[in-house]
């Protein structure tokens, strides 16, 4: 089976149904496409009897397989729906991406090894997963794999679901298939990017591997920092943000490097951090002590430019009478050697203007924060 190549950076192991699942920051930080995985997908019509051979027979069992069934159907318009979203990205900055992994009853089972591996209970674990996206990979092995395993032979598929939803617990049923995306791993090159969807699934299944006594890398801190200053501004993403996140992509990359290092350079500053749940709240604490203000002036810079500009020039009595007699010669239509002289006064004005806002603009352009300034002006 050929790997995910590690020219992405995957979503997973969730389908983003919810567009608060996706993270601006991460379309601007990284420097790979996001490669979001689709939603399980039925492609054998044929399958798709045994919602009559279900609702002729009505057993007790088909409320729980018509609310798993509907949560499927809900999950594809909710994947639609934010894809509807993000298309100005598609291409260039965003693929979607097919995975093909076993779903079948075997890799049902083995599921149950990885819960039984840790220390967790079936209702601790089902409380940490999205049900939606759960019931979707359910559909999906009864509706592909199993109607496979089952010969094709309708009745045997029935009985099969009989079994599945009488002798199991729903909340067991959609554990054990949110956990076959897990096998997803198995086609990833093991130096593939992963964005997690799902950090308490991860951390809880795999916390040995990353409990660790080191420090945290300073490049996940930097990456904190920089969600941290970005997210309260371009999140949740709308159309409008999105085509503002595709601008800077394509038009202010070196905004993007330099917050990047600012965030780098600012992770210094930060105490050693060795877990995870430390990172959030030292990062707020450091960005509410070295750069709020900063950000706060270059936010001012508009306004007081334009406070600066009517000062300088505003504050000199001869060039308010000279706009005064210029305002007089075009309304009474008497052109005069005062009115050039305001004409000349209105250049001074310009040239004032030309000044000022080119003294602003070298600000933002030396500025590390200058991405934040563009966020902010363009979604006004």
């Amino acid at each position: 089976m050929k790997k995910i190549e590690n020219r992405f950076l995957v979503a997973f192991p969730d389908p983003i149904i919810d567009i608060e699942m996706l993270s601006a920051a991460a379309l601007l930080y990284f420097q790979k496409p996001i490669a979001l995985t689709i939603p399980p997908v039925v492609i054998l019509e044929e399958s798709y009897e045994i919602l009559s051979f279900i609702k002729v027979r009505n057993p007790k069992w088909s409320t729980k397989f018509n609310q798993v069934f509907d949560l499927w159907i809900y999950q594809q318009k909710c994947f639609n729906k934010v894809m509807e979203i993000l298309e100005p990205l598609k291409g260039k900055y965003l693929k979607n991406i097919w995975t093909v992994y076993p779903a079948n009853n075997e890799a049902m089972e083995k599921t149950t090894e990885l819960i039984k591996s840790t220390n967790l209970t079936i209702d601790s674990v089902f409380n940490m997963i999205n049900p939606i996206n759960a019931s979707g990979e359910l559909i999906r092995h009864i509706l592909l794999e199993a109607y496979l395993e089952q010969g094709k032979e309708m009745n045997a598929l029935y009985e099969y679901c009989e079994e599945l939803f009488t002798k199991q617990k729903l909340e067991y049923l959609l554990v054990k298939s949110y956990l076959l995306r897990m096998n997803i791993l198995k086609t990833m090159s093991v130096s593939t990017p992963v964005l997690l969807t799902n950090e308490a699934i991860w951390n809880s299944l795999f916390n040995q591997e990353l409990n660790t006594d080191t420090n945290l890398d300073r490049d996940i801190i930097s990456w904190e920092l920089f969600r941290q200053l970005i997210s309260p501004r371009l999140d949740p993403l709308d159309r409008k943000k999105v085509k503002v996140i595709k601008e800077i992509l394509e038009e202010r990359q070196e905004e993007i490097d330099r917050l990047k290092l600012k965030c780098y350079a600012l992770t210094e500053k930060i105490k050693p951090v060795i877990k995870y749940e430390q990172l959030s709240s030292k990062v707020a604490s450091i960005i509410r002590s070295e750069v709020e203000k900063e950000i706060s002036d270059l936010l001012k810079l508009d306004k007081t430019a334009l406070e600066d500009l009517f000062y300088d020039v505003f504050s000199d009595e001869k060039t308010w009478l000279a706009i005064i007699y210029f305002i007089d010669g075009v309304i009474n239509g008497n052109v005069n050697i005062t009115t050039k002289g305001a004409i000349l006064a209105l250049s001074f004005i310009g040239a004032k203007s030309v000044k000022s806002i080119g003294e602003r603009m070298k600000k933002l352009r030396q500025s590390a924060f200058g991405l934040v300034y563009t966020i902010s002006r363009k979604i006004k």
